[in-house]
């Protein structure tokens, strides 16, 4: 017999389990018992203390994800939104692309949108009150210091 079978030959289940099989499968439902937690995020009630520092003038707003953008984002995972908003206004705007991010990635394509389509109609939604993303840097006033440092 092999090191990792330890069966007695009376066992009624006589299943040859290894040690492997009952790890995983020890594994399996400690995994399967989280499933319905909450996330560690939830429990902590994110507020004005975690978004933290913000910029300064324009950028007073654009300090990464804030504790709103998390909530937000954690509605959508919960299926908060997933009817339709009853105030919603069809106001019959056509694009002929809809960009997601205003980061490196969303400026880029649509610069090269813009370039191979100069007539062509594009919409850039982004997040934050500032485009960028981890491309731009903030400034922050923390007791008394500038302190400048990049969005990420």
């Amino acid at each position: 017999m092999s090191r990792d079978r330890h069966v007695s030959r009376t066992s009624p289940l006589n299943a040859g389990i290894t040690r492997r099989d009952f790890v995983g499968g020890a594994m399996a439902g400690a995994g399967v018992a989280l499933l319905n937690s909450p996330c560690p995020a939830a429990s902590q009630q994110l507020g004005p203390a975690w978004t933290g520092y913000g910029g300064v003038g324009d950028y007073r707003l654009s300090n990464g994800n804030t504790a709103a953008v998390v909530s937000s984002a954690h509605r959508i995972r919960d299926g908060a939104y997933q009817r339709e908003p009853l105030d919603v206004i069809d106001t019959a705007e056509v694009y002929d692309v809809v960009i997601v991010g205003g980061g490196f990635a969303g400026i880029s394509a649509l610069y090269d949108f813009h370039k191979r389509k100069p007539d062509g109609r594009c919409l850039l939604l982004d997040n934050h009150p500032i485009f960028g993303g981890f491309a731009k840097s903030n400034e922050f006033d923390v007791d008394g210091y500038r302190i400048a440092g990049p969005q990420a």
